[in-house]
């Protein structure tokens, strides 16, 4: 390939979006390799800021859960990978994640006063509750 370090990038993240259809985990991990070469190569914000979403889906499917958790929370506000999913899912998936694997302090901070989670809470209408309960312990509420 020829060409930036970003136009590379776009073209792996194709590749990627086939390979995380297909489920080919070597590929994806490989694919991935190859885009923190790029990245160290000098790489724009927004294919770096991708590329921790493509990774969070990675480690998702290598039930990586924690690091899966870390880069989606880090990757909120600079969503830009709507090629793999809609945002309004990527929420889902940073919530759910985040619940399961985040202290009490992140939590709250990073999920349940987190603005573009508030926002998407009028699209998932259960998202609010569901986070709020657990993270106030109201178990019953939790799993109604």
């Amino acid at each position: 390939m020829t060409g930036g370090a970003s136009k590379k990038m776009e073209i792996l993240f194709e590749v990627l979006l086939i390979n995380i259809e297909k489920e080919d985990i070597e590929s994806i991990k490989k694919d991935i390799e190859e885009c923190h070469k790029l990245v160290d190569e000098g790489a724009d914000w927004d294919k770096k800021n991708k590329l921790k979403i493509f990774e969070g889906v990675y480690c998702m499917l290598i039930r990586d859960f924690k690091k899966a958790s870390d880069l989606f929370i880090s990757s909120i506000a600079t969503f830009t990978a709507i090629e793999l999913m809609e945002f309004k899912d990527f929420i889902f998936y940073a919530v759910v994640l985040g619940l399961l694997i985040q202290d009490r302090k992140t939590i709250k901070k990073e999920i349940i006063h987190c603005p573009d989670i508030l926002a998407v809470n009028r699209e998932i209408p259960f998202l609010k509750e569901f986070s709020e309960s657990f993270y106030n312990c109201d178990y019953r509420l939790f799993f109604q």
